[in-house]
């Protein structure tokens, strides 16, 4: 039998997306079985806890009120809307230059998750305030995705440039093995060669 605070951890390990409640155990299992890791793991976490927020303009992870990149970034006149955190990360590898808006996550209406939900409403004070000339939608581009930058299309048309990032065919992607859809979004998008 596994003590309750084993269970505990386990299920609160299990709460992370992709960790399942078998990992989540066998995690559980290490950290105890290691405890050099456990304690750095609790004063890494304890740290980033009291530590790390959300800035009041992005959603992003900061130390201040304002995170690093919209004090850095405050005279650009393009948002690039995106789901979360992770897709700033991968998009900041990147050459694009201007400000982020995290939403935090997609409209679901399976999963009871509404326009509400998210952090929409505040993009149109925003956009005014800071002047932003166009919006970038990085959003994924599953059924939640679509749907979420529709709602977005809608509340902002008219109001600023409105664009979406091109989908393809990834630089180390087989035609063979790529969906209809995104291959027939890779020939409709075409560029000259």
């Amino acid at each position: 039998m596994i003590n309750k605070y084993i269970t505990n951890l386990a299920h609160a390990l299990a709460k992370i997306p992709t960790i399942s409640k078998k990992n989540a155990e066998n995690i559980a299992f290490f950290i105890l079985e290691n405890r050099e890791i456990g304690d750095l793991i609790q004063e890494s976490l304890t740290g980033a806890l009291s530590s790390i927020k959300l800035c009041s303009l992005c959603n992003n992870f900061a130390q201040e009120e304002i995170c690093r990149i919209c004090k850095t970034r405050s005279q650009s006149k393009t948002l690039c809307i995106v789901h979360n955190i992770v897709d700033l990360v991968n998009i900041e590898k990147t050459p694009f230059n201007g400000k982020y808006h995290i939403i935090k996550g997609k409209i679901d209406p399976i999963q009871g998750i509404n326009k509400e939900d998210l952090d929409i409403d505040r993009l149109g004070n925003r956009i005014a305030n800071e002047n932003i000339e166009e919006v970038i939608l990085a959003l994924d581009r599953d059924v939640e995705g679509n749907l979420t930058s529709e709602v977005i299309i809608q509340q902002l048309k008219g109001r600023v440039k409105i664009s979406k990032i091109a989908v393809g065919i990834p630089s180390s992607g087989k035609v063979s093995v790529t969906d209809r859809d995104t291959l027939s979004r890779s020939l409709s998008n075409r560029e000259e060669a």
